[in-house]
């Protein structure tokens, strides 16, 4: 046999096997490199993001400062202890408990756990401001589920009655808060503004919250911040109030019922807001408690009514300034003609009573001494329509619009009031009465001096505000503009009459006891009936320098007499306390222990008046 030597043949399935052998392992070798060299960064930063929990800071609450710098409302730190409230619900011997570590009440810790219900398994303020003492003690408990100690930038402010009917306070956000920040398309703090400017600048001083996330290692304890996102500040808001001005106003009205309220003329920025009796808003950042809050409403001084912005009185012959623009308005202005005051002047049957015998009197003696007889017969020639009209141009009966919750406007009285409040039409009597301000109209102290601004800056009248300056987290400052909300279109020969009446009712009227040295300026005084008392209420507006308007004020002393004896010593100390400030070397900072005593003026004498 013949053999024929053949050559070694592959065949093409035997070569398979091992090639995607050698593709797979070279695969995965290249997927191992991926994984250990290229992507290794970015895997252990995802490994650690699943082991993570993202933390929220509350943002600082921004700052409420005076027109000089000094705090009225401020942020520190300090512990707060949180509680879930749908556990303390299923566990209440845990409120016991947690009340006997912190020192608060069952009911206390009760109310503020109330107001995180909307949202039950949420962590919400349960007892606030705890010493580290006690801060120890609940972290060292065992048997305290659902709770937690946090350090917190908390709200202080530095005159807890003083500024409280401006300032408001800060609580626990309830569903109502919730739909606000909504509506408001901003994040909910965890304390928010319940009245005042808390409540009515809360997108400014809210801020925005920061993020932490926290690494946990293996017993899911924190390791280590991978990612931090900083809390923006709220703003701060500079306002137009002087610290010692309303200290002086504050002090003066002492323990009587009343309101004083000053406004910058050319601006509308208030300056001085007072209303008395006032109330601690501590108080609300503790927690009130069910009596304490029922004690203040049952208080028969109502020291929660805002009686600034929210109580209307019968603004007595202040009102004769109104009566002279409305005689104005319907050509009846005649400061030469007179009108004949014996004790009153006679209305069909009825006598309308003065307070002196006057005689023969033409306008600025009139408005001197605050004859009822000249402005009674000046309102019925001007009629009612020109004194509603007038009292509108001035503010009354409307709303400012004010940056506070809760304003009223006072009462213009129509023919449809009468119908309604008496069930009769309207006589020449309602008219008198009209035009020395005494019957339906009524206004508040807040109405009053927009009225008194008006004439201050001869018929222009701005929006009142408490902001002066916005100062935003990035240091940028926004300065608030003024806004015009009435305007009188009356010849400067007009108000220069009527100025010159409300200087010579200062100077030698019945405004003589608030005499300042080396300063002239206007006002007029008013006493007005009312249902709470035997005595009037005590009235006054004013504005000062005289020609040079740098604040106008109205004074309301509930049930103290003539308001030349009461409300004109008030406004005077207070004005003089603006024009006449102390020395800065006598101003402390921050204002909360402040000793500095505004000055006094030695010619604040004088005979008490008739009104």
């Amino acid at each position: 046999m013949i053999h024929q030597e053949r050559g070694n043949s592959i065949d093409l399935r035997q070569l398979i096997f091992p090639a995607v052998v050698v593709v797979a392992f070279s695969f995965f070798l290249f997927r191992l490199w991926m994984l250990q060299v290229v992507q290794a960064e970015e895997l252990q930063t995802k490994v650690e993001r699943l082991k993570s929990t993202m933390v929220e800071v509350e943002a600082p609450r921004g700052l409420i400062v005076d027109r000089q710098g000094r705090t009225l409302a401020g942020v520190r730190s300090e512990y707060i202890v949180t509680a879930i409230p749908q556990v303390m619900k299923k566990h209440p011997e845990m409120l016991e408990k947690l009340a006997f570590l912190t020192g608060a009440t069952v009911d206390e810790i009760n109310k503020n756990l109330s107001e995180g219900y909307w949202r039950p398994s949420i962590p919400v303020p349960a007892v606030n401001n705890i010493t580290v003492a006690q801060a120890t003690k609940l972290i060292e408990a065992k048997d305290l589920m659902g709770v937690d100690v946090l350090p917190q930038p908390s709200r202080f402010y530095s005159e807890p009655k003083m500024f409280s009917h401006i300032l408001g306070y800060v609580r626990t956000p309830d569903k109502k808060d919730v739909e606000r920040f909504q509506k408001m398309e901003k994040e909910v703090p965890d304390l928010v503004g319940k009245m005042g400017l808390e409540y009515s600048h809360d997108r400014d001083l809210s801020g925005d919250k920061g993020r932490l996330e926290v690494v946990m290692d293996g017993k899911n304890k924190p390791a280590r911040v991978a990612e931090e996102t900083p809390a923006m500040p709220g703003d701060k808001l500079v306002l137009g109030l002087d610290y010692d001005v309303q200290k002086a106003a504050y002090e003066a009205l002492g323990d009587r019922n009343g309101a004083v309220v000053a406004i910058e003329p050319k601006t509308g920025v208030i300056l001085c807001f007072v209303s008395a009796p006032t109330y601690d808003i501590t108080k609300w950042l503790r927690g009130l408690s069910k009596p304490e809050y029922q004690a203040l409403i049952d208080d028969e001084r109502k020291p929660l009514l805002n009686r600034a912005v929210a109580t209307p009185y019968m603004p007595g012959s202040t009102f004769k300034i109104v009566t002279t623009i409305a005689a104005l308005i319907a050509g009846k202005f005649d400061p030469n003609r007179t009108v004949y005051c014996a004790h009153g002047l006679k209305i069909g049957k009825r006598m309308l009573r003065c307070t002196g015998f006057h005689s023969s009197v033409s306008f600025h003696r009139a408005f001197q001494s605050s004859c009822n007889a000249y402005f009674a017969d000046l309102g019925l020639r001007a009629g009612p329509d020109a004194l509603r009209k007038a009292a509108e141009m001035c503010g009354l009966g409307t709303k400012s619009g004010i940056d506070l919750r809760g304003e009223r406007s006072g009462n213009v009285p129509t023919d449809e009031w009468m119908k309604r409040a008496y069930d009769r039409g309207w006589y020449p009597g309602d008219t008198a009465n009209f035009a020395i301000g005494q019957g339906g109209i009524t206004a508040t102290p807040l109405e009053l001096a927009n009225m008194v601004s008006l004439v201050a800056n001869r018929g222009k009248m701005y929006q009142p505000t408490f902001i002066r300056t916005v100062i935003h987290a990035n240091g940028q400052q926004e300065s608030v503009k003024p806004i015009e909300i009435h305007h009188s279109d009356a010849p400067d020969s007009f108000w220069d009459i009527l100025q010159s009446a409300m200087a010579s009712v200062m100077s030698a009227g019945t405004g003589k006891r608030g005499r300042i040295n080396g300063l002239e300026w206007a006002g007029k005084t008013g006493s007005a009936e009312n249902r709470r008392g035997s005595k009037t209420d005590s009235a006054f507006v004013g504005y000062a320098p005289l020609n040079d308007p740098k604040i106008a004020i109205a004074v309301v002393v509930e049930n103290a007499g003539h308001g030349g004896e009461v409300a004109v010593p008030i406004a005077a100390k207070v004005i003089e306390t603006y024009l006449f400030p102390p020395k800065p070397n006598q101003i402390p900072l921050g204002g909360a222990n402040s000793e500095a005593k505004p000055s006094t003026s030695a010619a604040l004498e004088g005979s008490p008046s008739a009104r």
